[in-house]
């Protein structure tokens, strides 16, 4: 149990990671607190608090601490440490994320007996070995954790024992088996998701810049695929199917108008003077807000539709996240004159500074930016900003300041349109989507994986490994069409009535020499030189009787030895899985027929299954197989 009363808020020194390089001599390290990037935490980050074993975070004055609980030898882990931050060249996206994990570390270390985890390699292996435990226990035995945050936090005190103990690190972590689990790739966006969210990034871009560049007076009137909204000065005020409802009783019950005064006293049962005021009140900022051009509110709309055509833009040139917030001003000013140039590039860091291109078209593209740039210019109002897309910075009222997006900036906006603009069960649409749905479509469209890989600017191993998976949308049709023509089965089974089909080795042919596929993508090819791909054809036909059925059966003796025999087993179940579920199922609709055809399928069955007998087509391919050892 902590003693609140031992506990206070020492005087701290706030540093930058460049600090760190400029050759200061850190004598005090307990003292430190390390301010990063603003756009990812405003306070600085309380470095200085681990060097003591007793501590309760207070928020942004960092830690409260024990003074007595120093331990002066953690003083030169934490000089380590920040060297090893400095030198590392992190991102400081990625050191907020390892001085949280760092944090995580030294509290367990710190409420199970191992303060001491540094002082020599003996207590460093005993506090990793007994740390590895820990988090397989909240991983397999409570679920407390995530897999992914057990690897990184195991993974952050074996940085942290071989930046300390770098001799004797081997020693420390042998034996201790890493963390590991098998990451599943994220699923492309359903087509449907992304054309919603599309079509919302748009209106929002187009209607709301439209409003702020021609200086119309409020209500502001949105008009959306499926309904339409108005939208006036006031907090909350934005009524759609998807909102909780009429927030701000000043507003009608449809939310397009100011209340009158009889609805506003129905909705609250003020008395009259208390309505007349509050309704008035609204009328005053309404005609505020249409005489300030560049009021809170227009300000907040101008920030919307930034935010919307950036994420028009990362759905257009599907750059990574990292990619798409190093895009400049200067380069789309030169694709928006240009009749040749329409490429914006960035550099991709994790890909060793490789400059990547991401093509924004020439038609609706290059109109989109034409008008984002319309709205930048308005925004900025004479100010100077290098990026091309950018976020304005707030507190509590909009600063006329402005900064590079974060790599989040997706996310951020997608929590401000659901639950209002999107239902609150929408999915979010975020640059790795993107690229994976991008991808899935230019593969469905036959797009070389070189080429795909090309405009995705990844290896084609890359694309490969991680970018050919379908959407689930897509899937589902699949299967969808596939069972549908696997029930169709039964359309084949017809009487012995007439003999215009011609016989082939594994039924009849209504039309020889025209094969036709029963499917856009069938799993053997319908040849009439070849016999496997008779059955997904369309003018394959089945007689109910013992001669097809016969055949049918032999071949499905045939290629039933052939997967549980052949060597590339993979190979031979994705080449015959599908043709053997065929078969069964018209074998299946054959027997449904009548009480006599499923009594003939029963003998036919047992003639080939356990006598042997198949018809001497497939006894011959048969054998020609057992000769060549059946390999594929």
């Amino acid at each position: 149990m902590l003693d609140a009363g031992k506990l206070e808020v020492r005087a701290t020194e706030t540093i930058t990671i460049s600090d760190i390089g400029n050759g200061q001599e850190f004598l005090y390290p307990e003292k430190l607190r390390i301010q990063l990037d603003s756009r990812l935490r405003v306070s600085p980050v309380d470095f200085g608090a681990f060097a003591y074993t007793v501590r309760e975070l207070r928020g942004a004055d960092g830690y409260a601490v024990d003074l007595s609980t120093l331990l002066v030898g953690r003083r030169e882990i934490l000089r380590v440490i920040l060297d090893y931050l400095y030198v590392s060249g992190m991102s400081e996206t990625s050191i907020q994320i390892f001085i949280k994990t760092f944090e995580a570390v030294m509290r367990w270390c710190d409420a199970n007996g191992h303060s001491g985890l540094f002082l020599s390699p003996d207590t460093s292996r005993d506090a990793y070995i007994q740390y590895t435990e820990h988090l397989r226990r909240q991983l397999l035995v409570t679920g407390e954790l995530k897999p992914l945050t057990c690897i990184n936090r195991q993974r952050a005190m074996r940085t942290l024992i071989e930046i300390v103990h770098r001799d004797d690190s081997a020693y420390i972590i042998r034996g201790v088996v890493p963390i590991k689990v098998v990451r599943e790739g994220r699923s492309p966006p359903q087509e449907s998701d992304v054309r919603r969210y599309l079509d919302t990034c748009i209106r929002i871009a187009t209607q709301f810049s439209n409003f702020l560049l021609d200086g119309k007076p409020y209500p502001l009137v949105v008009k959306f695929s499926d309904y339409e909204t108005s939208i006036l000065p006031f907090a909350g005020a934005q009524v759609t199917p998807y909102s909780p409802g009429r927030i701000s009783n000043t507003l009608s019950p449809d939310g397009k108008r100011v209340s009158t005064v009889q609805e506003y006293i129905e909705a609250t049962q003020a008395y009259p003077s208390v309505a007349n005021r509050c309704i008035d009140y609204a009328h005053r900022i309404i005609e505020a807000a249409n005489t300030d051009l560049r009021c809170e509110h227009r300000m907040w709309l101008a920030s919307m539709a930034i935010n919307a055509y950036a994420c028009i833009f990362s759905l257009i040139t599907g750059a990574g996240a990292s990619e798409f917030i190093q895009f400049e001003y200067d380069e789309a000013i030169d694709i928006e004159k240009s009749l040749v140039k329409k490429e914006l590039t960035a550099v991709k860091f994790r890909a060793r500074g490789v400059t990547t291109r991401y093509a924004i078209g020439r038609g609706h593209g290059r109109a989109l930016l034409r008008s984002y740039l319309k709205l930048r210019e308005w925004v900025l109002d004479g100010k100077e900003m290098e990026y091309l897309f950018f976020t304005m910075r707030k507190s509590g009222v909009y600063l006329g300041e402005y900064q590079q997006l974060a790599n989040n900036f997706s996310t951020r906006f997608f929590q401000r349109l659901r639950g209002i603009f999107l239902p609150k069960d929408a999915k979010n649409i975020p640059p790795g989507s993107v690229r994976k749905f991008k991808s899935s479509i230019l593969h469905e469209l036959r797009v070389s994986v070189s080429l795909v890989a090309d405009t995705l600017n990844h290896t084609e191993a890359v694309n490969i490994a991680s970018y050919t998976e379908t959407s689930v949308e897509k899937q589902q049709d699949e299967f969808s069409a596939y069972w549908q023509a696997i029930r169709k089965a039964a359309d084949v089974v017809r009487d012995r009535i007439s003999q215009e089909s011609m016989s082939t080795v594994v039924g009849h042919c209504e039309e020889m020499e025209h094969p036709v596929r029963i499917l856009e993508t069938v799993p053997i090819e319908p040849s009439c030189t070849t016999q496997y791909g008779c059955l997904f054809c369309k003018n394959y036909l089945c007689h109910a009787d013992d001669e097809d059925l016969h055949k049918l059966l032999s071949l499905s003796y045939v290629i039933n030895s052939i997967r549980d025999t052949a060597k590339d087993i993979s190979h031979a179940e994705r080449l015959f899985r599908e043709l053997s579920i065929r078969i069964d199922v018209i074998v299946e609709a054959v027997a449904k027929r009548s009480a006599e055809s499923a009594l003939l399928v029963e003998q036919v069955k047992r003639r080939v299954d356990d006598l042997g007998i198949l018809t001497p087509f497939w006894e011959k391919r048969l054998h020609r197989y057992e000769k060549l050892g059946v390999v594929f």
